[in-house]
């Protein structure tokens, strides 16, 4: 969503003031030749049986998982092929599950093994600006072999991060977030 925002100005209006500062800032840093490859890089990928989104299955990048009501997830089961799909977009890790009938939400915390019948939208949340009350960044692991997910989380130097941040001129709310 943010990348789209560098490439059509007017959709930065969806944003919020602190993030629209930051925005303005990157893409006036942001050369011609980066903004080329920023545009060619696909609103989706399929790799290993999975695809693999920012926002909303199937290709929805704005669209915040939170946001999905029944009738959303039906339509993306029914649309997309792959068995799981892997979302971000919230900073929020969250599993959902449906078994062809049942759609269930379940925070992911703990080691999940995946259900042969079952399809899935794994978020994965996301490696920087953690919303979990937590301060490591954290990460998924999809292992294809045991058909399993497992949250990990690393300890990270916070404090040089966020100096990066005041340094580089950007809101110091995106500092305060990482301490």
């Amino acid at each position: 969503n943010h990348e789209l925002a560098l490439l059509q100005p007017n959709q930065i209006k969806w944003f919020n003031p602190l993030a629209r500062t930051s925005l303005e800032m990157t893409r006036a840093a942001l050369s011609p030749e980066a903004l080329a490859i920023i545009a060619c890089w696909p609103r989706s990928l399929q790799r290993h049986g999975a695809l693999f989104v920012h926002g909303f299955p199937p290709d929805r990048i704005k669209m915040y998982l939170f946001q999905a009501r029944e009738d959303h997830f039906r339509r993306a089961f029914a649309t997309t092929v792959e068995r799981i799909c892997f979302v971000g977009h919230t900073h929020e890790l969250e599993l959902v599950a449906f078994d062809g009938g049942e759609i269930e939400r379940i925070p992911l915390a703990a080691p999940v093994h995946l259900k042969p019948h079952c399809r899935y939208i794994v978020n994965v949340g996301s490696v920087g600006q953690p919303r979990d009350g937590g301060k490591r960044a954290k990460y998924v692991i999809w292992d294809t072999l045991e058909n399993s997910l497992m949250v990990g989380r690393v300890r990270y130097d916070n404090a040089r991060a966020a100096e990066k941040i005041r340094a580089a001129g950007l809101p110091e709310a995106h500092a305060r977030k990482l301490l």
